[in-house]
């Protein structure tokens, strides 16, 4: 009996004993799935300009969703009646009072769009919270 578990026992620490040599640690390569171009300015475009655009006399919020406004005019951007809340923080959906004015949690006054229009789909909400998520990239 002992010839066969001296032998397996030999095979088992071998096993566990040989490790490969590691170099450094890479970091991972984040992919962005939502793009800002793509997915996050056409809601803008479709459900929002009608009153966050520069042609409005008092653009609500002190806010312009055109194309080529409203990236700059929401990251790290703070809100127009409280400078302690930012309009998106990068990373932090929760936290960020696009994505809380869209997902109509009533935090931070009138959820977006205002009715008589139809809030967002759901499909669009998770569009801009993965976005702000994934970092709020210019993409």
């Amino acid at each position: 009996m002992k010839k066969i578990y001296i032998p397996l026992i030999v095979v088992v620490f071998s096993l566990f004993s040989c490790t490969k040599q590691q170099g450094p640690i890479e970091p991972l390569l984040v992919i962005s799935t939502v793009s800002y171009v793509n997915d996050i300015q056409p809601i803008f475009d479709e459900n929002c300009i009608d009153c966050h655009n520069i042609n409005v006399e008092q653009h609500f919020g002190d806010l312009n969703l055109e194309a080529d406004k409203s990236y700059i005019e929401l990251i790290n951007i703070n809100a127009d009646y409280d400078e302690n809340i930012k309009r998106v923080i990068p990373n932090n959906a929760i936290n960020s009072i696009l994505w809380q004015k869209v997902n109509n949690s009533n935090l931070y006054g009138d959820n977006m769009p205002l009715t008589p229009n139809d809030p967002l789909s759901q499909n669009n909400q998770n569009l801009i919270k993965v976005w702000i998520e994934e970092g709020a990239l210019d993409n």
